[in-house]
């Protein structure tokens, strides 16, 4: 009777639909399955970096219209930005777009996160001021039965290397050597 039930285009499909998803879920151990959130901080790294070199010719000028203009145009056209504000030195904010006091948490230890990007701007070897880019949070990194990924994203710029973790914080080169370790444990 049990062979009745299991017949051999039964068990030909059971085979097929258990080595597809052993297939993905080996591309998705192996990071073979593209990391949205992971091209995604990168983009904002690189959006932060754009906007802190056009911003720095224009705050040396003090030539506010073309600041206000830029700000307003990178909240206008990039859908993740929710605002953006320079803010000088002294940490009085010059010129912000609306709803920066809302959305602007003070990362802590002064360290920008995925959501929260803070960009000094120089003058010769002083710091001049900052770019602060609140941006939305990512789309969530899990995978089946809820487990994460243990990744962490670089991000390049004249002022150094930021490197996040999965939660977005913001971490130095020890923790990221702990979760390479944790990864190929």
């Amino acid at each position: 009777m049990m062979s009745k039930l299991f017949t051999p285009t039964l068990r030909l499909t059971i085979g097929l639909i258990a080595l597809t998803i052993s297939l993905i879920m080996g591309a998705f151990v192996l990071g073979l399955v593209p990391d949205e959130s992971r091209a995604e901080i990168e983009a904002r790294g690189k959006i932060a970096e754009a906007l802190a070199m056009q911003l720095a010719s224009a705050a040396t000028r003090s030539d506010v219209v073309v600041i206000q203009e830029t700000l307003l145009a990178v909240e206008k056209r990039n859908d993740a930005v929710l605002s953006v504000a320079l803010r000088r030195a002294n940490g009085k904010i010059l010129i912000a777009t609306r709803d920066h006091h809302v959305h602007w948490v003070e990362p802590t230890d002064r360290k920008s996160t995925p959501t929260h990007v803070q960009v000094p701007l120089l003058n010769g070897n002083k710091v001049w001021g900052e770019i602060e880019i609140a941006f939305r949070p990512l789309q969530s990194e899990e995978l089946f039965a809820g487990d994460k990924r243990p990744v962490a994203v670089i991000c390049r710029s004249e002022h150094g290397e930021h490197i996040f973790n999965t939660d977005g914080r913001q971490i130095d080169a020890v923790e990221l050597q702990a979760l390479m370790t944790e990864q190929t444990e």
